[in-house]
C-alpha cells in the first residue's frame, strides 16, 4: 500500500473511532465513510457533522472539525481548509479552549488574506477580536473589531455592515470605552434611512442604553430603552425581547422603581422557556435577587441569591468539564497522529529492509555464478541472508494480520455507529413530524382565512359578509393555537399568557381597533394542553369580538381586561369591559343566538359553565375544570 493511501486509511479509522460520540449525523456520516468520496467532499461532510454536533456534543464536534481540517490539508483546497479552521475555532471557543482558539483564528485569517476574500477576512477579524477579548486583551479586541468594520465596508453589504457596527459597539462596551460607543452608535443611526431599518435602529439604541447604564446614568438610558422597546417588543427576536426586559429591569432598579422592575422581571421569566440557556437563567436569577432585595423581600432575595450562586457554580463546572474534555480530545487525536506517523515510519523501514534484502540476494546469486570457487566460503553468508529475509517476511505477515484485525474491528464499530445513529434519528424524526403537522395545520387554516377574506371582498350582502368575518376570527384563533403548539414544541404544556396576548392583538388588528381599545391580559403562570387551549381561545375570541362590535359602538374607545386564575381544582376566566353594559350585548349574545350557543358548547367542552355578572360595563365569568376529569365533547 502506498504512503498516501496508507495515510488516508489511518485518518478514516481515526474518524470512525471519533464518531462513536456523535448523534443525528445521518447521510453525512455515511458519506464520510464512503470509499469513493474525495478528500474535499469528506472535509465538507465532516464540517457539517461538526456544526450539527456543536450544541449537544461539542467534544465530538471538535474531533470532527480536526479530522475535517486534516482532509482539507491533504486536498490542497485553501477555501475548504479555511472553512474547517473556522469551524474548529468555533468549537474551541465553545469548549473554553481560548489560547487554542486564538491560534486557530490567526491561521484562518492568514488563509483568508491569501484568498483575498473580504467577507472571510471580516468574519475572521471579528473572531480574532472575540479571541482577544476571551484572553483579556481588550485593546486588541477593539482594534480588530475596527479592522473588521473597515474590511466589511468594502463589500457594500448593508446587513453585514450593520452587524459589524454593532459588533464594534459591543467590543467598545466590553472595553469600557463608553464615549466611543455613543459616537459609533450616532454614525450607525445616520446610515439607517430606509423604513425597513427600524429594527436596526432599535438594536443600536439598545446598545446606547447599555452604555449609559454601565456608567450609572439610568435617566439617560431610559429614553433609549423606550424607543427600542417600541420596535423590539413586537418585531424583535425572543432573545432580543428577553434581553430588553432585563435591561429595562436594570434601569428601573437603578432609578429605584422596584415595582416596574418586578413587572419586567416577571415578563422576562414568562419568556425564558423560548430562550432557555444557563447564561439567561443566571441573569434572570440575579435580577430576581436584586428586585427582591430592593423591595426588602429578604426571604425571596435569599432564595434567588442561593439559586443564582448554584447556577453560576453549575455553569463554571460544566464549562470546566467541557474544556477538559476538549483538551482530552485534542490530546487523543494528536497521540493517534503520532502513533500513525510511527507506524508509517516503521512500515517504510520494513519496506526499505525488504528492498535491500532483495538487492542483496541478487548480488549473492550473481556472485555465486561468477565465483563458483568461492561458493563454500559464501555459503554461510547466503544462508544468513535467507534467514534474515524469512524473518522479515514473517514480521510483515504478522503486521498484515494485525492490520486486518484492526480493519475488521473498525468495520464493526462503523456498523454499531450506523445502528445507533439510525435509532436516534427515528426518535427525533417523530418529534419533527408532530411539529410539522401542527405547522401545516396552521398554514392550512391561514389559507382558509385568506380564502374567506377574498370571498368577503366580492360579497354584496352585508349579513353574509359579517358571518364570514366572524368565521375568519374563529379560524385565526384555531390557527394561533396550532402556532403556539409548534413554537412550544409540545401539546401538553403551552404557556397561556403569551398566547392570549397574541390572540387579543390579532383580533384588535383584524377589526382595526388596535389603536382605540386596550386589552390587559392578567394570567398567572398557567400552562394548558392543546385540547384545553383550543376551546378557551375560541371563547376569548367570541367575547372580544362581541365587545369590539357592541360594547364600544358609541364611544369608539375603551379597555378590556382578561383574567385567568386558579379556582379550586380548576380555573376561572373573567372577561370584562368598560363599555355601555349588557344592553347592547344582546344584539350578539341574545338567547338562542349562534354566538351564545357556541360559547355554551365550548364551556361544556371545557367541563365548565359561563355566567354574565351584573355591574358597570359587562363581565363574563367562565369556571372550568380541564384536569382530573374526562372532558365532554360539545354536541
Amino acid at each position: 500500500m502506498s504512503r498516501p493511501h496508507l495515510a488516508l486509511a489511518l485518518l478514516l479509522s481515526t474518524t470512525a473511532l471519533c464518531v462513536t460520540r456523535a448523534s443525528n449525523v445521518g447521510d453525512s456520516l455515511r458519506y464520510v465513510l464512503d470509499a469513493d468520496a474525495t478528500l474535499t467532499e469528506r472535509s465538507l461532510a465532516l464540517v457539517k457533522i461538526a456544526r450539527r454536533s456543536l450544541q449537544h456534543d461539542p467534544t465530538a464536534a471538535l474531533a470532527h472539525a480536526m479530522n475535517a481540517l486534516r482532509f482539507a490539508e491533504q486536498s490542497g483546497d485553501q477555501r475548504i481548509e479555511h472553512d474547517a479552521l473556522a469551524m474548529q475555532g468555533e468549537v474551541q471557543l465553545r469548549l473554553g479552549l481560548y489560547p487554542e482558539h486564538l491560534r486557530t483564528t490567526m491561521r484562518a485569517l492568514e488563509i483568508a488574506q491569501v484568498l483575498a476574500d473580504a467577507s472571510r477576512i471580516g468574519s475572521d477579524l471579528q473572531a480574532l477580536s472575540t479571541a482577544y477579548r476571551t484572553n483579556s486583551r481588550m485593546d486588541k479586541s477593539v482594534e480588530e473589531a475596527r479592522n473588521a468594520l473597515a474590511v466589511i465596508l468594502s463589500t457594500k453589504d448593508k446587513a453585514a455592515i450593520q452587524q459589524a457596527e454593532r459588533f464594534l459597539m459591543n467590543a467598545l462596551l466590553q472595553a469600557g470605552r463608553f464615549d466611543e460607543v455613543m459616537k459609533v452608535a450616532e454614525r450607525a443611526l445616520t446610515h439607517c434611512n430606509a423604513p425597513a431599518d427600524s429594527v436596526e435602529k432599535a438594536r443600536v439604541r439598545l446598545l446606547m442604553a447599555r452604555s449609559s447604564m454601565a456608567q450609572g446614568d439610568f435617566n439617560n438610558a431610559l429614553p433609549y430603552l423606550t424607543m427600542a422597546s417600541r420596535v423590539l417588543g413586537t418585531d424583535g427576536t425572543p432573545t432580543e425581547r428577553f434581553e430588553l426586559l432585563l435591561d429595562q429591569a436594570n434601569a428601573a432598579l437603578g432609578m429605584g422603581r422596584a415595582q416596574e422592575a418586578r413587572t419586567d422581571v416577571h415578563a422576562a421569566a414568562a419568556l425564558l422557556p423560548q430562550v432557555d440557556s444557563p447564561d439567561n437563567r443566571a441573569a434572570l436569577l440575579h435580577l430576581q435577587y436584586r428586585t427582591a432585595a430592593t423591595g426588602k423581600e429578604w426571604e425571596n432575595a435569599l432564595v434567588h441569591l442561593r439559586a443564582y450562586h448554584a447556577m453560576i457554580d453549575s455553569v463554571q463546572a460544566t464549562g470546566l468539564d467541557l474544556t477538559l474534555a476538549g483538551m482530552q480530545v485534542m490530546y487523543d487525536l494528536e497521540r493517534k497522529d503520532k502513533d500513525n506517523w510511527e507506524l508509517r515510519d516503521q512500515n517504510a523501514r520494513n519496506e526499505a529492509t525488504i528492498a535491500e534484502q532483495r538487492v542483496s540476494n541478487l548480488y549473492l546469486m550473481g556472485a555465486a555464478a561468477l565465483f563458483l570457487l568461492l561458493a563454500m566460503a559464501l555459503f554461510f553468508t547466503s544462508r544468513n541472508s535467507v534467514r534474515t529475509a524469512r524473518r522479515s517476511r514473517l514480521k510483515n505477515a504478522v503486521i498484515e494480520r494485525q492490520k486486518d484485525e484492526i480493519h475488521a474491528k473498525n468495520l464493526e464499530l462503523q456498523r454499531q455507529n450506523m445502528r445507533l445513529a439510525e435509532s436516534l434519528m427515528s426518535e427525533e424524526q417523530k418529534d419533527i413530524v408532530i411539529k410539522e403537522i401542527h405547522h401545516r395545520v396552521k398554514n392550512n387554516l391561514q389559507v382558509v382565512d385568506s380564502l374567506l377574506n377574498m370571498q368577503c371582498g366580492g360579497l354584496q350582502d352585508p349579513a353574509t359578509a359579517k358571518l364570514l368575518k366572524e368565521a375568519q376570527g374563529r379560524i385565526r384563533a384555531m390557527s394561533m393555537v396550532h402556532g403556539s403548539i409548534y413554537r412550544s414544541g409540545g401539546e401538553e404544556r403551552i404557556p397561556v399568557k403569551g398566547h392570549l396576548e397574541d390572540l387579543a392583538r390579532n383580533v384588535l388588528a383584524a377589526h382595526g381597533r388596535h389603536d382605540s381599545i386596550s386589552v390587559l391580559v392578567d394570567v398567572a403562570h398557567v400552562n394548558l394542553s392543546a385540547q384545553d387551549l383550543m376551546p378557551l381561545s375560541l371563547v376569548v375570541n367570541e367575547l372580544l369580538t362581541n365587545a369590539i362590535k357592541y360594547a364600544f359602538a358609541e364611544r369608539g374607545f375603551g379597555s378590556v381586561r382578561i383574567v385567568l386564575r386558579p379556582s379550586g381544582n380548576g380555573y376561572e376566566l373573567l372577561f370584562s369591559d368598560d363599555g355601555g353594559g349588557s344592553g347592547e350585548q344582546g344584539a350578539y349574545l341574545r338567547e338562542g343566538s349562534f354566538g351564545l350557543q357556541l360559547i355554551d358548547a365550548l364551556a361544556q367542552q371545557l367541563n365548565g359553565r359561563m355566567r354574565m355578572l351584573k355591574g358597570a360595563g359587562t363581565t363574563f365569568c367562565l369556571t372550568f375544570f380541564p384536569e382530573g376529569m374526562e372532558q365532554r365533547k360539545a354536541s
